[in-house]
């Protein structure tokens, strides 16, 4: 078995440049800010499931969206002053094998992550998904260059599945994970109950949890929907069930669900993202007990202050004793 590695003090959200790190076609036009962060980053991948999902975004063969200006994302000039944007793209992907079949990842020789969430309606459904999901990793885990550190997606708004189902089976998922020996982070999203997240962390499996995902506009704080979408009584992604924010007013939150799991006990690494824009931002999430963290829409709103800043202060901030 490959030797595995501590979690890095920065950490690409997942999908941040896509499947397999190619990024998307608007990277191009800040391609020097994207270089600094993908050399200083973790790369994490697109979140994939176990069986091809169409989602709300339409995929080339190559996994790249087929649309410019995909209708499931809701981003304009004023959001992107005020640094905010909806997403519903639903984990539009072609499955695990799929990717595995590409070669690409195996070829990868520095730390990165594989980002997977378990889908089906039903509780039994998730656990076969999870048994099958190792048996698919273990036909390739010979193969690859690194292992990758497994991220265990049970966060995302777009599936249409209670939160607090998926929490409550995560003890038997980890379990059946854990007979592939890899590292695994356990993401959540700011709205999750924290008293739950703590019985999974304290699992064996688990080392480790990032928060947060994109923030469910059902569960999104009416003075965020004042201040970034004023003109808009319901989501502008009502269609697909609402969508999940992300930007820069995700962080305080973030900061303040940290520092509760950690008065609760939480005592293992705690990835903090969401809204990370300036240092005050990063010093914060190191305060509240954050031990690395996850940058994601910053990149695509104030990409300067991301490569130029906020990693390079990150890095200083959470420096690992050797």
């Amino acid at each position: 078995m490959k030797k595995r590695y501590k979690i890095p003090a920065v950490i690409l959200a997942s999908g941040t440049m896509g499947f397999f790190g190619e990024g998307y076609p608007y990277h191009k036009l800040i391609w020097p800010f994207v270089w600094i962060t993908k050399r200083s980053a973790m790369f994490v991948a697109k979140t994939v499931t176990v069986d091809p999902i169409v989602g709300n975004m339409l995929l080339k063969d190559d996994s790249s969206p087929k649309s410019l200006r995909p209708d499931c994302i809701f981003i304009d000039f004023k959001r992107w002053l005020r640094g905010g944007m909806l997403n519903a793209v639903g984990l539009s992907n072609f499955g695990l094998r799929y990717y595995l079949e590409q070669g690409l990842w195996q070829k990868r020789t520095k730390p990165w992550a594989l980002s997977i969430m378990f889908v089906r309606k039903t509780r039994e459904g998730r656990i076969a998904e999870a048994r099958e999901s190792v048996a698919i990793m273990l036909e390739y885990l010979d193969q690859f260059g690194i292992l990758p550190i497994l991220k265990l997606n049970i966060s995302c708004p777009n599936t249409c599945h209670n939160v607090s189902d998926l929490i409550s089976e995560q003890k038997e998922i980890l379990d059946i994970l854990a007979t592939l020996g890899l590292k695994i982070i356990v993401k959540v999203n700011a709205v999750s109950d924290v008293e739950s997240v703590q019985k999974i962390a304290q699992h064996n499996a688990c080392n480790g949890v990032c928060v947060s995902n994109t923030l469910p506009w059902a569960d999104l704080q009416d003075w965020i929907k004042w201040k970034v979408f004023p003109e808009f009584k319901e989501s502008p992604l009502a269609k697909y069930g609402g969508g999940g924010f992300s930007g820069k007013d995700m962080c305080p939150i973030v900061i303040a669900w940290i520092a509760r799991a950690r008065q609760a006990g939480i005592t293992k690494p705690i990835i903090g993202g969401g809204g990370i824009f300036t240092p005050l931002d990063v010093w914060r999430m190191k305060k509240a007990g954050a031990t690395s963290i996850s940058i994601g829409s910053p990149l695509l709103f104030r990409p300067w202050t991301t490569a130029l800043i906020n990693t390079p202060l990150a890095k200083i901030l959470f420096r690992r004793k050797k």
